[in-house]
Order: structure tokens, then sequence, then C-alpha cells
């Protein structure tokens, strides 16, 4: 297992707007089809938390289930996705799944090539925000922002990595949020395609949400975006997933609860 450490940091977005207008993704990001499975779940067993508040990836044996097959090359731009939970309000969050993809070719043809250029190493800058009453992410106001340094990523595959976040205490409230990624310190060996530096970098495309909501849309630079197509093709929902995990009071609570019940029905 590949390991990774966690520290605090900022999230600063420049937003450029906050038009609710929805426009077509900008082509000087990359939505690229072709990339393979890598790594599942580094960093921590998937699931762990009991209770599924989102999930874009799906709800079979495999993390992977929902994998539209591409990725979107963002980089150093902050890209966010809408996330509706299935919880009640009050609910904490315990554990997040974030995706991450490479297009690290090998730098003969930049942007084209499909060589693969060995792995790269970047820092996941993670945050999640509250939404504007028109539906955009309110930077102002982040409901809890972490870096995840050392992710090592193969080229053209797309990753999972889940981190605990209770130390964050971020409480579920009844609306939508938005979670964001950023990429910085990108390295990699001498052939790889970095430049700009880690706009080879970026997230999965996953089909719509399993459980809880994702609309059709992600933002970025503070504006509303979609992919094209109808219907959608491919669905702009990023790879998350969100779990909490009920304390030993409340279990033991549902476990008496449980009890009770059964005694009734005898």
């Amino acid at each position: 297992m590949r390991h990774f450490t966690m520290v605090a940091a900022g999230f600063a977005v420049a937003a450029a707007g906050t038009a609710a207008i929805a426009a077509e993704a900008p082509t000087s990001m990359q939505f690229r089809t072709g990339l393979t499975v890598g790594q599942a779940d580094t960093g921590s067993s998937h699931r762990t938390g009991s209770s599924i508040c989102y999930s874009s990836l799906g709800l079979g044996t495999s993390p992977f289930e929902n994998f539209q097959g591409g990725g979107f090359s963002h980089g150093s731009t902050p890209v966010l996705d809408d996330i509706l939970m299935n919880k009640p309000a009050g609910t904490r969050i315990d554990e997040i799944t974030f995706s991450v993809v490479s297009f690290n070719d090998d730098g003969t043809t930049s942007g084209t090539s499909t060589t693969p250029g060995g792995d790269v190493t970047t820092t996941a800058n993670v945050a999640l925000f509250n939404a504007n009453p028109d539906g955009t992410p309110n930077f102002a106001a982040p409901k809890g922002s972490i870096a995840v340094t050392g992710l090592v990523i193969s080229s053209f595959t797309v990753n999972l990595f889940t981190i605990d976040v209770k130390d964050l205490n971020i409480v579920k409230k009844d609306e939508m949020m938005w979670a964001g990624i950023f990429f910085t310190d990108t390295t990699g060996p001498a052939n790889a395609d970095l430049s700009p530096l880690n706009d080879g970098i970026g997230q999965g495309i996953f089909q719509q949400s399993t459980k809880g909501f994702s609309d059709d849309l992600f933002s970025f630079g503070g504006g509303l975006n979609w992919f094209g197509g109808f219907p959608a093709n491919p669905w702009a929902n990023f790879g998350w997933e969100f779990r909490s995990v009920p304390t030993p009071g409340a279990m033991a609570i549902f476990g008496l609860a449980g009890l009770a019940a059964t005694r009734r029905r005898r």
C-alpha cells in the first residue's frame, strides 16, 4: 500500500463572478477517455463508515462501479461538484473518498500522446463549501479544507483515495454543498509532461449518484458548467463518497431498539 500524509490547508479560489448561468466546459481543460482503473481506496479500507451519506461511485462490489472510463484534467484550477446528501441534518461526515486521474504522457507530443510517462506525485487540496442562494459555491463559507500530500498516480489511471475527516467536525445541513479539489506540487520523472505544472492531473468522471443527488453540473471559477450532450454525455459527476460512522452510543441504542422490536414480534 502506498502512503500519504494529510495536513491542514487553505483553499484559495479566485472566483470569476458568481453568475449561475451554465456554460459548457472550457476547452483549456481536458476531458479524455481511455483511462484504466488504478488504486482503490489507498489510505484505508473502502467504506469503513457504516452509513453512506452520498456516493457517485456505485454501491456494488467494486468501488469503481459507476466509473465512465474518462477523466477531467484541471490541475491547479479548482473544480467542484454539487453534493446533496440523503442523511438528516446534523449527520457528521467522518470519511471522504475522492478520485484522482493522471494524463501524464511521455512528453513527445504535449497533450495528445498516450504513451505513459510514469508515476507522478501530487497534492490534492480538498475543500467543502455551502451553496449561495443562486446555487453556486459560497467560497466565503468553507465547511472544511485539507491538503492530502504524497499521492502517487500512475499514467492514464483513475484512483480513489479515502481520508478520515473526523477532526474537521463537518456537520451536514439540509442543503446542497460543493466538494472541490485543485492540485499543487506535482512532480514526476524527467520525461513527465507536466507543462504547465499540474495540468495533467484531475478527477475521474462517474455516473449519476446512487446515494444522494448531484446535478449534471460542476463549478470552476465561480460559475456553473457541464460537459455537453443530451442525455448527459458524460454526466458531470466526479468520484465522491461521503460516509458517517455512528458513535458507539448510537449503535447501542439501535441494538436495543432492534431487541425490543424482536420481543414485540414474539
